[in-house]
């Protein structure tokens, strides 16, 4: 039907708006369960993008992407929900030196923050690598494509530095 929308920019915009919106709510965010949360939404955004991308190599980034996600932030909250069990509270500022009290669950909190970063040497890195391989779009969605992941690139540094802080 030569009338239907394409979902294609659709998605990409409602990817866009999810990673906006998930910047603007992890910005000083204190509870530390809900902070987890948030960097969900930004996730979805980053997946919702990939597929609106559309292509092959988009689709499995976008599918893997989900998949590596499910897994990783399942294990950071199931880690989170022990800290708070253990620590009393759920405030980012009081859960410190948890490397040292409880080396398990700090580095484990710290494997996975590097993990869902997309540091470390499993599916997330994958995805990272997939996402900027050559995708056949046009010029202006070069344009929209840059200025997402250079967003997504602060948000990154910003997730991992937050998170390595609550370990540290």
């Amino acid at each position: 039907n030569p009338a239907a929308i394409s979902p294609g920019p659709l998605m990409v915009t409602m990817g866009l708006v999810s990673v906006v919106f998930a910047a603007f709510m992890l910005y000083r965010r204190r509870d530390i369960k809900r902070f987890f949360a948030y960097s969900s939404i930004e996730h979805m955004g980053i997946i919702t993008f990939a597929f609106g991308m559309g292509g092959a190599l988009a689709n499995f980034a976008g599918l893997l992407h989900m998949t590596m996600h499910s897994l990783t932030k399942s294990a950071i909250f199931f880690a989170v929900g022990h800290i708070a069990q253990a620590k009393g509270t759920q405030r980012i500022a009081e859960i410190r030196g948890l490397t040292e009290s409880r080396p398990i669950l700090g580095w484990g909190l710290v494997l996975g923050v590097v993990a869902i970063a997309g540091l470390a040497a499993e599916g997330e890195t994958v995805v990272q690598v997939a996402r900027y391989a050559p995708i056949r779009v046009p010029a202006d969605a070069r344009a929209h494509r840059f200025a997402f992941e250079n967003q997504v690139a602060k948000l990154r540094f910003f997730f991992l530095h937050e998170g390595l802080k609550l370990t540290l």
